[in-house]
């Protein structure tokens, strides 16, 4: 026997799964933005081993390595957010179609008359 909430069509096991994800995925954003940030700060921290060589660099040098320790600083992270969007936006789908009757079915097949009662002739 499966509990039904106040709805009466979706089983508060569902709920529970569909608040945890969410939370899960709240938790997991938070950490990769946190990574993120530390990540690119320390890489734009000056590096003092270059300063003792005596040689003249120039600022574009300079500048030019700082930035390119950012962006490789930042690139991990970076695949990290752009995959937690990606599993973001479907598991948020797919919570959407189970949550809502009308939206159980795809928009295609909502077209071809499905889940309304009525068949299209």
């Amino acid at each position: 026997m499966k509990l039904k909430n106040e709805l009466g069509n979706v089983p508060i096991v569902e709920l529970n799964r569909i608040y945890w994800s969410r939370q899960t995925l709240r938790l997991a954003y938070s950490a990769v933005i946190l990574w993120l940030s530390l990540s690119f700060v320390l890489a734009l921290m000056p590096n003092t081993t270059n300063q003792d060589s005596g040689e003249n660099t120039s600022v574009r040098e300079i500048l030019g390595g700082m930035v390119d320790g950012a962006l490789a600083a930042a690139a991990p992270p970076g695949v990290f957010l752009v995959g937690l969007v990606i599993v973001a936006v479907v598991i948020h789908a797919r919570d959407v179609r189970r949550r809502d009757p009308v939206r159980r079915f795809a928009r295609q097949h909502r077209r071809e008359g499905h889940g309304q009662g009525w068949q299209p002739v």
